[in-house]
């Protein structure tokens, strides 16, 4: 069974973008984004294969951070640091592949 490859834009029943990314053999590949009804930036990440590699950001729906951190091969790694919806920084993870160590 073949794959389309290439851009792939998906909408929300409002006609905004919905999801924006780049499927390889199926995968999503590249840089991945997610968006809410309004518009706003919901997650961005980027993927390797299907597997998300590298920074990763998720917002509020107004905008604001919800959480910013890193994966490795799909795997939590390093700092993740997480906000509250005014935005001010609530807490901060640390993860090595995956396991939480702070």
């Amino acid at each position: 069974m073949g794959y389309e490859d290439g851009k792939v834009v998906t909408y929300h029943k409002n006609g905004k973008v919905c999801e924006e990314y780049t499927s390889v053999n199926g995968n999503v590949h590249g840089k991945y984004t997610k968006y809410y009804d309004n518009g706003q930036v919901k997650m961005r990440y980027n993927c390797i294969n299907g597997v998300i590699d590298g920074k990763t950001e998720s917002f509020y729906s107004t905008g604001k951070p919800l959480a910013k951190g890193n994966r490795v091969n799909g795997e939590r790694d390093g700092k993740i640091l997480y906000y509250y919806p005014d935005g001010e920084l609530g807490e901060v993870k640390v993860y090595n592949m995956g396991k939480e160590i702070i």
